[in-house]
């Protein structure tokens, strides 16, 4: 094993424990493999990254980095449509099903079911979760809503429909790799029904009176 320090070094550590990470997560993972994948000496590892806590800190940071990267751009000006709002969901989707193993990284850091805290790591979950949101916030800041709706509870529901969609498709492209471009095409499709069915109400106005029904229901 070399321990001279090569141009690539950082990355392809970073490229390997993302791997493992998300192989085995942050108890079981080991820097043996990390090393053994990065083929580089454990030395040049904690010279970079002092510790396995540290490593998995910029891992999850780079993770974030290269999603972030890929989802750009989308929006101009800060406003969005509801075409570039699918946009962006659907970039996220087909870099997570070309780096899935970023999927399950980020993932456990958004629930924050990790086993490891580090200064900084509400401060980029925060930042995280509401860089998701801006998107379905600026469109729909600019969209009439019906009378009574909260704009707030609107907003989760976008957001709470997307990310169940991203976690169905991107199981459907975990178990069949080889039909990605039919499974994000089923994104696409599926998304806009939702979206239209989120935006448009499932009930239709009557004159039997069916929407002051689920009204008067809810408020029983």
């Amino acid at each position: 094993m070399e321990l001279t320090e090569k141009p690539d070094s950082r990355r392809r550590i970073l490229d390997a424990a993302i791997a493992e990470f998300a192989a085995r997560g942050y108890e079981a993972a080991s820097t043996n493999r990390i090393c053994q994948q990065a083929e580089i000496s454990k030395g040049l590892l904690f010279h970079y990254y002092q510790n396995k806590k540290k490593l998995f800190c910029e891992v999850v940071k780079q993770c974030v980095e290269d999603m972030e990267r890929a989802e750009q751009p989308v929006c101009d000006g800060g406003l969005c449509t509801a075409h570039q709002v699918e946009e962006f969901f659907r970039r996220q989707l087909n870099f997570f099903a070309d780096h899935f193993h970023h999927y399950s990284i980020i993932e456990d850091f958004i629930s924050g079911t990790s086993a490891v805290c580090w200064p900084g790591e509400n401060k980029l979950r925060e930042n995280l979760m509401r860089k998701k949101s801006e998107r379905f916030r600026s469109y729909l800041n600019h969209c009439p809503l019906r009378p009574g709706t909260d704009r707030e509870v609107a907003l989760e529901l976008m957001l709470s429909a997307t990310e169940q969609l991203q976690r169905k498709y991107l199981d459907k492209i975990r178990r069949h790799p080889e039909s990605v471009k039919n499974v994000l095409t089923g994104f696409r499709d599926e998304y806009e029904k939702v979206l239209g069915i989120l935006l448009n109400g499932m009930i239709a106005p009557s004159a039997t009176g069916v929407e002051e029904d689920i009204h008067a229901a809810c408020r029983n």
